[in-house]
């Protein structure tokens, strides 16, 4: 059961997401009403220390943002009941409820407080084993082959899913659980119209350690089973669909033995329900004239437990929805402009995220680096910092795909940005020795000498520079090399960064103005 927390704050009329920092956005989400700036803190369980790069969403208004250094994002928010969901690379995904009540509403000189909530968040470090026995009619048990093992997380709602299948020893293992937390592991098997189930509890998880599960005995349902069709609705207005393998016995079927509920806030929502092809095809309707809500494919959960024909009964426990974004993304076209230092690319209609993947001179391999959204009509734009650390001088690979509820783009299609950040500094002209002087770039193969006479407009190249191993963090080259011995007189020169054939950016490298005389 997820957390549901609640604020209290002075009202403002603020109308877009407020960072940490004094940027300030608009986030598209057509109230007119007062709004308080409610700060979120993303943190570990443990130390509570903030964690950056989470991203927050707010669930069904289409914006997110991700958590700057110390962890926390602010969004300006009119009062309401709300869903969000953090999540961060190597971390549980996490979803909450909380809502926003507004003070002094009235007020002509409203003052806005700002609420800082924690959302704990668990590392995914910690891992299980153990085997799963069927307990036989003679009360004999043999290890199960083959059967689902399914980890439930108590206290924290989620949509992240663990399980697998134990092997033929009975044996399994699921890896990049989330330490500091209880689970507790069930197992299910479908033997034609039996159906097997079992369950074990753990102590809470430690980082890097496998805990061993205790054996799951699972005992028979007698004539249960489980649905044989599970037909998702593909539209707002479609129904759900389930197909069972034997009738139901429908004169005895009570009123909660067919509900569906709203998954974040874990209540019921109405329902038509009806039966069909010998009683064995339930179909439900959303009770709704608008049809179920657009947003996820995990926004509802349906839970069938109805007595059958043959004296058991017929079990459905699944999760559904209308995803908002859906579909198979195209490649992403990302440009650079270095003028602006902002990467830009046109925003994909069916991506709700998109991930940013960055390789470099030092490392061939894409690695991921942050996930950000966008809303509106685009195009999207991102600062290089975001991507880059600008204080290292060295080659940039970027990719950026799509994703949504269903698929993420695929990288290797996606186009490659490179970005040559690999122009010296710490360019200068020592007079007395009349040597041109600058700092090392590790992954430089060359540097390039470009100049220019004032009152004109182009550098044309003059010289290249090979590197040489002095182990010194200091490249020079004398001016006569460059301009000539007796050309005296004013030069603005660029030392450019070479990397192979990869040549660092001229528009932005360092202009270095000497007056060369005798």
């Amino acid at each position: 059961m997820k957390k549901f927390i609640s604020f209290t704050v002075a009202a403002a009329i603020l109308t877009g997401f407020v960072g940490c920092s004094d940027e300030t956005y608009d986030i598209n989400m057509g109230l007119q009403h007062q709004s308080a700036a409610v700060t979120l803190h993303a943190v570990r369980y443990d130390s509570h220390r903030g964690l950056d790069s989470t991203q927050i969403e707010i669930v069904g208004h289409g914006i997110a943002a991700i958590t700057d250094m110390t962890g926390c994002v602010t969004f300006a928010l009119p009062a309401g009941n709300y869903e969000l969901k953090a999540s961060r690379p190597g971390y549980l995904t996490v979803i909450e409820n909380f809502s926003v009540t507004l003070a002094n509403e009235q007020s002509d000189m409203p003052i806005v407080n700002t609420d800082l909530t924690d959302i704990e968040l668990h590392p995914l470090t910690g891992a299980i084993k153990g085997r799963v026995t069927t307990i036989l009619n003679d009360n004999e048990r043999r290890y199960q082959a083959g059967a689902e093992v399914r980890v439930k997380i108590a206290g924290i709602e989620t949509d992240a899913v663990f399980q697998t299948q134990t092997d033929n020893e009975g044996a399994y293992a699921i890896d990049s659980l989330p330490e500091g937390i209880a689970l507790t592991c069930e197992a299910r098997y479908f033997d034609g119209g039996s159906v097997y189930t079992g369950t074990q509890t753990t102590q809470e998880l430690r980082a890097d350690v496998t805990t061993n599960v205790a054996t799951i005995a699972m005992s028979c349902i007698e004539n249960s089973y489980q649905y044989d069709i599970f037909t998702r609705p593909a539209t707002q207005t479609d129904p759900l669909v389930i197909t069972f393998p034997v009738a139901a016995q429908l004169d005895d079927i009570r009123a909660d033995d067919i509900t569906v509920t709203n998954t974040a806030q874990n209540i019921q929502v109405g329902i038509v329900t009806s039966w069909s092809e010998g009683n064995r095809t339930l179909t439900i309707r959303t009770a709704d004239p608008n049809g179920w809500r657009s947003g996820s494919e995990t926004d509802y959960t349906v839970s069938v437990n109805v007595p059958n024909v043959e004296g058991g009964r017929l079990t459905a426990n699944e999760q559904f929805g209308i995803a908002k974004y859906t579909g198979e993304l195209a490649a992403v076209r990302c440009e650079y402009d270095p003028s602006t230092n902002m990467i830009s690319w046109p925003l994909l209609p069916n991506a709700s995220n998109y991930k940013i993947y960055v390789a470099s001179s030092d490392d061939n391999d894409y690695l991921f680096k942050t996930i950000v959204s966008f809303s509106g009509n685009g195009p999207a734009e991102l600062p290089i910092s975001t991507v880059i650390d600008e204080n290292d001088r060295k080659v940039y690979y970027v990719k950026i795909v799509g994703v949504n509820s269903q698929y993420e783009g695929n990288l290797a299609q996606a186009k490659e940005l490179t970005i040559a950040h690999i122009n010296p500094q710490s360019v200068f002209y020592d007079t007395g020795t009349k040597m041109i002087h600058w700092s090392e770039i590790d992954c430089a193969t060359a540097y390039r000498i470009y100049m220019k006479v004032p009152d004109t407009e182009s550098y044309t190249l003059k010289y290249t520079v090979p590197v040489t191993q002095n182990n010194t963090n200091d490249t020079s080259i004398s001016a006569i090399s460059v301009f000539g011995a007796n050309n005296f007189g004013t030069y603005y020169i660029k030392v450019i960064g070479v990397y192979n054939n990869i040549l660092g950016n001229i528009g932005t490298a360092e202009e270095l103005r000497i007056d060369y005389t005798y």
